[in-house]
């Protein structure tokens, strides 16, 4: 081969197409296949000869993909220089080679295959891709001079096409799975975007009903208040009057927040013994002097049932939140009743609101109005889902009462049917004999708190510090007030008289529960209280250190007498110095 051809053929191997091609086959430097030796030795068994390859011919190199009767040590490296190869020219020609005896042909006669691996006879046919780039060559090599007939040139074809459709196919897989990759990355990003969506959707109704529910107590608040400081002292009555009002609003503020953190199932909950029939009964009578003679109210209650264990306020709110929505389902008037009776979910039988084993009671509230669809069935629990005109409803109702019902120890169901009604039905732990038997705290009397007891109140905020240190001060306590930890431990450092510490948990520079250890230090015993306006979740390395240390955990908001009331109680016990 003259110099012209030699640099055509070292253009053609290292073609930078055809090595792409080669190497997004995936086939090089693999390990052995049965699919690919199942071939060589066929072709072995029917040409009757030693030796047959599957042979990928790199840049520098080629590489046996399969290889039987293959001398060592070539068999077990399995690749050669170029300098051994004559599947090269089946590349560079992309036709089939055929040599008879390599010693007096032209082409290969200087070839180092054939002292080295003993090659006399050659038959090969070219392995190309479907895009017509060839990458090798299917081989069939005698140690002797080999007279190659017709019938062993055409079954060498075919063997080859066998090949050659193994690697296309292959490959189709390959992009297909690469393909379904894509589109299943594409698809999950685009879920991905529209849950985004949806979270940036719900946020601005959140914020956009939060906004317009706040705004609603600063109003009345704010514009109370001010009303009222200007009419102190010529109009005292009128003046308290507004201040009710604002204290009102501030309560109202207050259950927007509960009912956004039972929502988010971070609620604080306050359970306590309550008799439901009792409960019922009142809420019908809310109802009848707000809905005129438009329903029919029925209570179906037996006064004997067992008492729920369930914070009150919130589920007066989700009682009431439920009988509105099957209010409003009944436009026209209709019965509305509201059920309660005992179950007991037994072990090892699944329920449908997934309660664990134990005794509930079961509250339903049950109106004969234009009912759900199933798609509508579907969604009515979501949050912020709602059949109503935008404005008219947050979509908080049917989310928030299951949440709190979940947060709870029960469970919330709805059935419906279009023109037959609706039936939500809201499950509760019932009362334990330990439970009922309970004083609630928020009513009981704690002892009064003895005079001239020295308190060390530290907050961050000076608008809280200012409000919660009159508020103790008119409980009778004597108030040191600090705006943060250094400052209060000063003040111990000093040798200020204190038999309590109030605190703040969020802080900079000190955590309340940094500062009640560092203070328990100081003052071995002192008792503590920390507040917290974080939802209970938040707050849950407090509530640890809580059940561990010597302080209680308080959930703002927290009222002035409330707050003292437990101070109250901590101090009865403890001796004054």
């Amino acid at each position: 081969m003259d110099l012209r051809s030699s640099l055509l053929s070292n253009d053609t191997i290292r073609h930078g197409p055809r090595i792409r091609a080669l190497q997004r086959t995936g086939l090089l430097d693999t390990p052995p296949e049965e699919t690919f030796d199942r071939v060589t030795r066929l072709v072995c068994r029917v040409l009757r000869v030693p030796v047959a390859l599957v042979s990928l011919v790199d840049a520098n190199r080629q590489f046996f993909k399969s290889a039987t009767g293959l001398p060592e040590p070539w068999a077990s490296r399995r690749e050669t220089p170029l300098s051994h190869s004559f599947c090269q020219h089946v590349v560079t020609s992309g036709t089939a080679l055929i040599v008879e005896d390599a010693r007096s042909h032209l082409l290969v006669r200087d070839n180092l295959a054939i002292p080295d691996l003993g090659v006399v006879a050659y038959l090969g046919m070219p392995l190309a891709l479907p895009d017509g780039q060839v990458i090798g060559a299917l081989c069939a090599i005698d140690t002797v001079p080999h007279h190659w007939t017709t019938n062993e040139t055409e079954t060498l074809r075919d063997l080859a096409t066998i090949i050659m459709d193994e690697i296309a196919l292959r490959q189709l897989n390959g992009d297909l799975e690469a393909r379904v990759g894509q589109e299943v990355a594409a698809r999950e990003a685009a879920l991905v975007e529209r849950a985004k969506a949806r979270r940036l959707e719900a946020l601005s109704q959140l914020a956009g009903s939060v906004a317009h529910d706040m705004n609603n107590v600063l109003q009345a608040a704010g514009g109370g208040i001010r009303l009222a400081i200007r009419r102190l002292e010529r109009d005292p009555a009128t003046a308290r009057h507004l201040l009710d009002a604002a204290l009102e609003a501030l309560d109202r503020g207050a259950s927007v927040t509960r009912r956004l953190l039972s929502l988010a199932g971070r609620g604080v909950l306050f359970p306590e013994p309550l008799n439901v029939a009792a409960l019922l009964a009142d809420l019908r009578g809310a109802l009848s002097s707000s809905a005129g003679g438009v329903l029919d109210l029925r209570v179906a209650a037996s006064d004997d049932l067992p008492p729920i264990l369930a914070d009150r306020t919130q589920l007066e709110a989700a009682l009431n939140a439920l009988a509105a929505n099957a209010r409003e389902a009944m436009p026209d008037g209709g019965a509305l009743t509201l059920g309660a009776s005992t179950e007991t979910v037994c072990k090892g039988i699944p329920h449908r609101a997934r309660l664990k084993p134990g005794t509930y009671i079961r509250l339903k509230v049950i109106d004969n109005g234009t009912g759900m669809s199933a798609e509508t069935l579907a969604q009515a629990p979501e949050p912020f889902f709602t059949t109503k005109d935008v404005g008219k409803a947050t979509g908080l109702g049917l989310a928030t009462s299951r949440s709190f019902a979940e947060q709870s120890g029960g469970g919330l169901a709805i059935e419906s049917e279009p023109g037959r009604g609706t039936t939500v039905t809201l499950w509760l732990p019932q009362a334990g004999e330990e439970d009922a038997g309970e004083e609630d705290p928020g009513q009981s009397s704690p002892p009064a708190s003895p005079p001239g007891r020295r308190i060390l109140l530290v907050d961050d905020d000076p608008l809280v510090l200012r409000v919660f240190k009159v508020q103790l001060a008119e409980a009778g306590h004597a108030v040191l007030a600090a705006g943060g930890g250094a400052e209060a431990l000063a003040m111990l450092d000093r040798g200020e008289a204190v038999d309590l510490l109030v605190t703040d948990l969020s802080m900079p520079g000190m955590d309340g529960v940094e500062l009640i250890r560092a203070a328990q230090g100081r003052r071995p015993g002192l008792p503590a209280v920390l507040i917290t306006g974080h939802p209970v979740n938040a707050a849950a390395p407090a509530d640890e250190d809580a059940r561990a240390a010597a302080f209680q955990l308080m959930h703002k908001p927290v009222s002035g007498p409330y707050l003292a009331d437990r101070i109250a109680t901590m101090l009865h016990s403890v001796p004054p110095p």
